[in-house]
């Protein structure tokens, strides 16, 4: 029989998504020199599966292999281009209740939301309503201490605005700011906390990870739409993409088909993770969903259907240098709202008992989703990822 054990954390397994702690465990050593190489542009060529079926039965085994081995709980997602390759849900998405994960459970995504907050504020730009140049004080004007800051460093991580995930600030968070439904009143509390702060450095000298700087994101997109954040990105992405079973954080603790995160799984029990709304954080850290509905996203961007080619350029090209690389990885760096490593985008994430991987390559549409619910596979979906680029480009 399974034991629930369920631990109020007061979020604090939320710092785990911080860029340092997540990129630290990636290697790359399977991709192919061409994409280690960072290009001022991207030209999209699908690579050429020779060998569709023979390929999947490959992952399958790999995947199950895997699974066997290390215990994952989850969904595996593998595409190129437009060709779906492989999905399936492993393991439990609820251990107690013993319901299956599928393709379509949803998961927390958390660090990966960056990339649709960034495509939101390009497709804004797109449309003349903003600038990347536009100092943010044009939207704070009451924050003049922010007068060299830019719409581009937030979007880079390059701003020098303090993260309020970090010490001494997230300890001033309220535990009511998680559990609340009140639009607009958890994110208030939030900005206070961390809006009066001096700056790290001169904005567009550093590169430093800051969920502060997709908190204002999202407050720039609200003003300049007149649509709350999340209501956005469903009208503008999520419903044009059919991203049924994808939203923000606003009403997680609610939602259905979810899977539950829990901090480790062994033979006969499974801690649970306390469940908690994350509508204050939202366009740095809010989006659940699953892999079926992600692969659609990377799908659109492959074919330019809701973002413009130069949209996908800006995103997917470094725009800031990462001075202390991790493992001394030299072609780590930062596009807007992803990692890169050489041309290929990297989102790694650890949530509330729920670990997000996605490898995605523009050049050549190779698409890799490891979406988990237990905390303990964080450290080992880099190798799985590792294991099915090795099938991929060694059976192709």
């Amino acid at each position: 029989m399974i034991m629930r054990k369920s631990y109020v954390l007061m979020f604090l397994c939320f710092l785990l998504v911080v860029s340092g702690c997540s990129v630290s465990t990636t290697d790359y050593s399977d991709v192919p020199d061409q994409l280690k190489q960072d290009k001022n542009e991207i030209e999209f060529k699908p690579l050429v599966i020779n060998n569709k079926e023979e390929l999947e039965t490959q992952i399958e085994k790999a995947v199950n292999g895997f699974t066997e081995e290390f215990s994952f709980s989850g969904a595996v997602y593998v595409g190129v281009g437009e060709l779906d390759i492989f999905s399936k849900g492993v393991g439990f998405a609820d251990y107690e209740e013993q319901i299956d994960n599928t393709v379509d459970t949803k998961f927390l995504i958390g660090k990966g939301t960056t990339e649709f907050t960034a495509a939101a504020i390009l497709m804004l730009e797109d449309e003349g309503y903003l600038y990347l140049d536009d100092p943010i004080t044009e939207y704070f004007p009451e924050h003049t201490h922010w007068e060299e800051v830019t719409i581009e460093h937030l979007l880079s991580m390059s701003s020098g605005i303090v993260n309020y995930m970090e010490e001494p600030y997230f300890s001033q968070i309220p535990e009511w700011v998680y559990t609340t439904t009140d639009e607009g009143k958890d994110l208030d509390v939030i900005m206070g906390i961390f809006e009066n702060e001096e700056l790290n450095f001169i904005p567009g000298e550093e590169f430093e990870y800051s969920f502060s700087n997709y908190i204002l994101l999202g407050r720039i997109i609200e003003q300049v739409t007149g649509m709350p954040f999340h209501e956005y990105i469903k009208e503008n992405i999520f419903n044009p993409l059919e991203m049924t079973n994808s939203g923000l954080g606003n009403n997680w603790i609610d939602e259905y088909d979810k899977a539950i995160g829990y901090s480790m799984i062994g033979q006969g029990y499974a801690d649970e993770m306390e469940l908690y709304n994350t509508g204050g954080v939202d366009a740095s850290a809010g989006l659940y969903s699953t892999v079926n509905d992600l692969s659609k996203w990377y799908k659109a961007i492959n074919t330019n259907e809701i973002l413009s080619k130069e949209v996908v350029q800006k995103m997917f090209t470094t725009h800031t240098s990462i001075e202390n690389k991790p493992n001394n990885i030299n072609e780590f760096n930062y596009g807007l709202g992803t990692y890169l490593y050489g041309n290929v985008a990297v989102n790694i994430n650890r949530m509330l008992g729920y670990t997000s991987l996605v490898h995605y390559e523009p050049e050549t549409g190779v698409l890799i989703i490891i979406l988990g619910n237990h905390e303990r596979i964080f450290y080992t979906n880099n190798s799985l990822k590792n294991i099915l680029l090795e099938v991929i480009y060694g059976r192709s």
